[in-house]
């Protein structure tokens, strides 16, 4: 993987839990919104891109009892035995064309620069198959309280966040042939400070302002022969 190399994410995997807790509203709005969409027998074979120590992994397997596949380009997380993990590049994904039933990823395309996303995304599709669920997870990196948050971890983590707009990935998932079915902002940003104080912070909307990520969830669509002329 190209992301940046002078930041080393071992640190922040070791301290990661087996699974995720399921206690933020974040987390609440994501594995809500994936049950929505995806019903159980949907998913027997799951790849997660950027897996870090693979406890979303595991909570697919327990949720959908499917097959789970990692890949990450640092080995800290790869203690474990009960995932298919490869210490590998998600740029040349070492799985065949059509494999996964899902491909899902959080936190993973926002270190990466605009044409690097289009170039993982193609491959993650490539790997997918057809009415296959793509599934990811990203800070909302626009105008928002987020963007602020995470440019100044960035200052003082030495990681690296990008901009990613809605609309971008509507072009890029248009180009690959998959088709949107969900997108919404997930989570409150205020949450976080808020159960740090002793007192209430008022919860006065939900907007792309106030939110702690976004998830688009697309389906892989066939491609015909009528399709490729429509591109």
């Amino acid at each position: 993987m190209k992301e940046e190399a002078h930041f080393d994410w071992t640190d922040y995997i070791t301290k990661l839990t087996d699974l995720p807790s399921l206690g933020a509203r974040w987390e609440k709005d994501m594995v809500n919104e994936i049950a929505d969409k995806i019903s159980e027998g949907k998913i027997e074979r799951i790849l997660e891109v950027g897996c870090s120590n693979g406890r979303w992994l595991r909570w697919f397997c327990k949720e959908y009892n499917c097959e789970t596949y990692g890949i990450d380009n640092n080995s800290a997380g790869f203690q474990k035995r009960d995932i298919n993990f490869t210490v590998g590049d998600a740029f040349r994904l070492p799985y065949r064309d059509n494999f996964f039933d899902a491909v899902f990823s959080k936190g993973f395309l926002e270190h990466f620069k605009k044409h690097e996303r289009f170039l993982l995304l193609k491959e993650e599709t490539r790997v997918l198959k057809n009415d296959g669920f793509l599934i990811c997870v990203i800070p909302p990196l626009g105008f928002s309280l987020e963007l602020l948050y995470v440019k100044y971890c960035d200052f003082r983590c030495g990681g690296k966040h990008h901009e990613i707009t809605d609309q971008e990935f509507r072009n890029f998932l248009d180009t690959l042939n998959v088709k949107i079915i969900s997108s919404r902002f997930l989570g409150w940003f205020f949450e976080r400070f808020q159960r740090r104080l002793r007192f209430k912070i008022p919860k006065l909307f939900d907007s792309r302002f106030t939110s702690n990520d976004y998830i688009l969830i697309g389906v892989k669509e066939k491609i015909s022969y009528s399709n490729m002329h429509q591109k």
